[in-house]
């Protein structure tokens, strides 16, 4: 599909087009690039899994599909972003009466600081030092800026080679 002023381009995590990369250099290797259809990896992903689809020295953008509750409170001691690209995502958010290593938490003690609903298009900041859940009735996908971390799965083989 071409876009236009009447027809913008979309995709959702059912229908999208391949994307890819041109190179115009031909001594570049393509595996130089890390290119994807982040609704392809979304709707190839298990749920709350944080696929990395670019990478900026320490920081990384990842895939994360929401669906259900996610199984633990995460922290950081840095803010953070998260962009809704499809569905509906509650973020909910706990004030740590202790001091937490960064990374995810079974359980959070604190005060509860309410949540937050994003949409598609709706940006979200996720203040450092506050523990965070994402929950979805529906599978959701989001991108979420952060800095690289145990957790971050780096897939670039299989998403430059077709995502397997």
């Amino acid at each position: 599909m071409q876009p236009s002023k009447d027809r913008p381009l979309s995709a959702s995590m059912t229908q999208y087009e391949k994307g890819g990369v041109d190179i115009v250099d031909p001594r570049e290797h393509i595996k130089r690039y890390v290119y994807s259809n982040v609704y392809e990896i979304g709707a190839r992903a298990q749920p709350y899994e944080k696929i990395a689809v670019a990478k900026n020295g320490p920081y990384v953008v990842e895939c994360i599909v929401a669906e259900g509750v996610m199984p633990q409170w995460r922290l950081q001691p840095h803010d953070e972003f998260v962009l809704c690209l499809e569905g509906e995502v509650r973020i909910d958010f706990i004030a740590p009466r202790v001091e937490l290593p960064s990374g995810g938490h079974a359980e959070v003690t604190g005060e509860e600081m309410g949540y937050i609903l994003v949409r598609e298009g709706n940006l979200c900041l996720l203040p450092k030092g506050m523990a965070y859940r994402f929950s979805a009735g529906q599978r959701s996908l989001l991108l979420q800026q952060a800095k690289h971390s145990a957790d971050t799965v780096l897939a670039w083989d299989e998403i430059c080679e077709g995502w397997k």
